[in-house]
């Protein structure tokens, strides 16, 4: 495997998401921990534009996952997410779109599910937009 210059940062950064957001929990310990790291650097090397972004990591472990640990599907499954699944530069900018979103789906579950949306506000604490 060769290794470019910014792959040292990247995997920094992702080694500190898997264990920060929990996503190796996702994991059995016999599943190979090193797969979701290598899936996650593998996809931030083919699409340099948006590189590695929080939450990458949970969406991989999930992939891993269903496909058995086959890091080449996990791979090709996250590519058509990113890329043509979801909106265009949906993870680019500070991840603005993802926050709209989630803005628009906090109001809609408050107007049409007022007692999940407390009881989810009350467990999350004050939000800043």
């Amino acid at each position: 495997e060769k290794l470019n210059p910014d792959d040292h940062m990247l995997g920094v950064q992702i080694v500190k998401d898997l264990y920060r957001t929990g996503s190796c929990r996702l994991l059995s310990p016999s599943d190979d921990r090193a797969a979701l790291k290598r899936v996650l650097l593998a996809y931030a090397r083919w699409n340099k534009e948006v590189g590695y972004c929080q939450g990458f990591n949970i969406i991989t472990a999930v992939l891993l996952k269903v496909l058995n640990n086959n890091e080449a599907a996990a791979l090709k499954v996250m590519i058509q997410v990113v890329e043509n699944l979801l909106p265009e530069h949906y993870f680019n900018n500070n991840l603005v779109a993802l926050s709209v979103d989630l803005a628009v789906f906090r109001e809609l579950l408050r107007l049409h599910l007022p007692r999940l949306w407390m009881h989810i506000s009350k467990l999350q604490g004050p939000i800043n937009m």
